[in-house]
């Protein structure tokens, strides 16, 4: 029985080394890509078997809830703000809208995005089309309903550029935004890194 007490903080320690290795970026073939003035330019970015986590500065429409297919639409009247990023209380911001220009895309390619779970309320679209979400969107306490998924959406490219809109309310939170990690590749890359990271969930209940 000691015997056995004393090995089980080795197992504890062995295993976290395990999963930090398993879930490093290289295990997960995860690269960074910076968007530049609210474009995330592909051109040149080997897509075939890595994902890429995005981060940088967006137009962002504070306290606005931008038609998905952004009629009355004006790239002068948002602001760039970082993105991913959590804004606190003292910003105000209890709702607001992202949009990502989207270039160098393989016609007939099928891409993604993965967000992971945050208690937040989030949708985004491509084109205009509704890809993918997570719990409701609104303008208000009582039509914004909060849920804590990781969630995938995947799409066709048919042109070599695309428009993507990232909406988002949060008013039971002290943060608000989409604050967490954002991956961009093929279906094939962000399927393939959502199903690993999934394990970290798994020993974490």
């Amino acid at each position: 029985m000691n015997n056995r007490s004393a090995l089980l903080p080795l197992m504890i320690i062995l295993l976290f080394v395990v999963l930090q290795t398993f879930l490093s970026p290289e295990a997960l073939n995860l690269h960074k890509a910076a968007i530049q003035d609210g474009q995330l330019i592909l051109e040149g970015i080997p897509l075939d078997s890595q994902a890429l986590e995005i981060s940088g500065e967006l137009p962002f429409y504070k306290n606005q809830l931008l038609d998905p297919d952004l009629r009355d639409y004006s790239a002068e009247d948002g602001e760039l703000s970082p993105f991913p990023h959590a804004f606190k209380e003292i910003d105000d911001v209890q709702y607001g809208t992202y949009v990502l220009k989207l270039s160098g895309l393989e016609v007939g390619q099928y891409y993604g995005f993965y967000l992971m779970d945050a208690l937040s309320s989030y949708d985004v679209y491509v084109n205009g089309v509704w890809l993918m979400g997570n719990g409701t969107v609104g303008e208000s306490k009582e039509t914004s309903i909060p849920e804590a998924n990781p969630t995938t959406g995947i799409f066709r490219a048919d042109s070599t550029t695309a428009t993507v809109v990232f909406r988002f309310s949060n008013y039971t939170s002290d943060l608000s935004g989409i604050w967490q990690k954002i991956v961009f590749g093929t279906s094939e890359a962000v399927q393939a890194y959502g199903e690993k990271y999934s394990i970290r969930d798994v020993f974490i209940i």
